[in-house]
Order: structure tokens, then sequence, then C-alpha cells
């Protein structure tokens, strides 16, 4: 249908590529059909998406060589029983933290195909689809 459709009406190219972006914001298994059958939402990068995805993991980085030394100083000369308190408790809260930033960057990359949906659906011919289907 697509080929078919791309053959008849050229310009359908934005229609499919919108469908595309709707699918895979919504997570419908339908976009991974499109997905292999070649039709893919038509998104370049953003400048900042290299600056975020290397600040992130600088920040991964950092927050775990920051909380071995704090556990470290903390744990030192203490019994047995407190270091692995302590230890467990740092885990927790590095888990808990990493989840957050999980959740943070998937609500911005939700925020992003949104966006992305929205320029499509501004960039399509008024009065939905400007051909008819046979």
């Amino acid at each position: 249908m697509h080929i078919r459709d791309l053959r008849i009406y050229p310009d359908a190219v934005r229609e499919w590529e919108f469908a595309a972006a709707v699918l895979r914001h919504q997570r419908h298994p339908m976009s991974w059909l499109l997905g292999w059958a070649g039709i893919r939402a038509a998104r370049r990068p953003a400048p900042w998406d290299r600056f975020l995805l290397v600040a992130t993991a600088a920040f991964v980085v950092i927050l775990s060589i920051l909380g071995g030394f704090t556990l470290s100083a903390l744990t030192d000369g203490q019994n047995m029983v407190w270091k692995w308190i302590l230890w467990v408790a740092g885990g927790c809260v590095y888990a808990v933290l990493m989840t957050l930033l999980y959740f943070a960057v998937r609500q911005f990359e939700v925020r992003q195909q949104e966006r992305e949906i929205e320029r499509y659906r501004s960039n399509l011919p008024v009065g939905g689809s400007a051909h008819t289907y046979r």
C-alpha cells in the first residue's frame, strides 16, 4: 500500500511519516511494522542532543565516583555490620537516583516526540488527507 500510495501521490510521504511518528509515540506495535517497511519519521537530532547525552553520562559517572568515595569515607573505621548497612543504603540511594534519571529522560523523550508530531501535523494538508484511497 505504501509503495502504491507513493506512486500515485508522491507527497504522501509526509502523511506516512506523520503516522509513523504518532504510532511510535503511542508505542503501538504497528510502529515496528512501519519501521520494518522502511517508513520512519524523519527526525533529525537537535543540536543539543549530543550535549545532553554526554552530560547525562558524565552525571552518572561523577555520581558513581562521588558516591563511592563518600561511602568509603563513611565506612572507614566502622565495624563490619555498619559497613554493610551503609553500603546497602548507598546502593539503594544510587538505584533510586538512576531510576529517577531514567524516568526524567523518558519524559524528555516523550515531549520531543509530541513536538515532532505537532510539526508533522502542521505540515499536513488542511482538511485531512489530500487524496482518497480506492
